[in-house]
């Protein structure tokens, strides 16, 4: 009967110990993915840079994310803001409201709310859904400083919603209800 319990024993603290050893691996297999990943990060951004400095307007618009976010650079508001421009004046739509988040919130350039509304106007004539249902989202709600407008709300919220774009079908059926 001894030998039965000493058996389980040993079975116990062997799959213990395999148990434990996976776990390390594990463990030192997600360190080296985080590491994998920030290396990653800083090739992308080293292509970013090589592709915007020869005028690609999606890799002036995703360099200027990497700067934006932190994304294998340190983060510079100046240089996202920098790059951000050179895509918006090419007519990158996603550059045009980042741009005009920028000018809104004051990354990387002074804040100046005209210059926010302009770029983010910009973009949302051009149909990019998130800027049209920022900008009717902002108009109700008066996120901007003395802007509230129910008519520019409703009228941006329609065109995302014309796409489908769930936040605003949502956002559109509530305001209507209230008013």
């Amino acid at each position: 009967m001894k030998n039965i319990f000493a058996h389980k024993r040993n079975i116990i603290l062997i799959i213990a110990l395999i148990l434990g050893i996976a776990g390390f691996f594990l463990l030192s297999t997600l360190l080296k993915t985080s590491d994998v990943i920030e290396n990653f990060e800083k090739y992308r951004a080293r292509d970013w840079a090589y592709y915007a400095n020869r005028g690609d307007v999606d890799a002036q618009y995703n360099y200027g994310e990497c700067y934006f976010n932190g994304f294998g650079l340190e983060r510079d508001y100046e240089q996202a803001v920098h790059w951000f421009t050179k895509a918006a004046e090419q007519e990158h739509i996603i550059a045009q409201f980042r741009l005009g988040w920028c000018y809104f919130d004051g990354y990387g350039v002074e804040q100046n709310i005209e210059q926010g509304f302009f770029w983010t106007i910009k973009s949302a004539e051009q149909g990019y859904v998130e800027a049209q249902f920022w900008l009717g989202a902002s108009y109700y709600y008066g996120n901007i400083p003395d802007v509230y407008d129910y008519e520019q709300a409703v009228y941006w919220l329609e065109k995302a919603a014309e796409q489908g774009y769930e936040p605003a079908i949502t956002r559109l059926k509530r305001i209507r209800e209230v008013n």
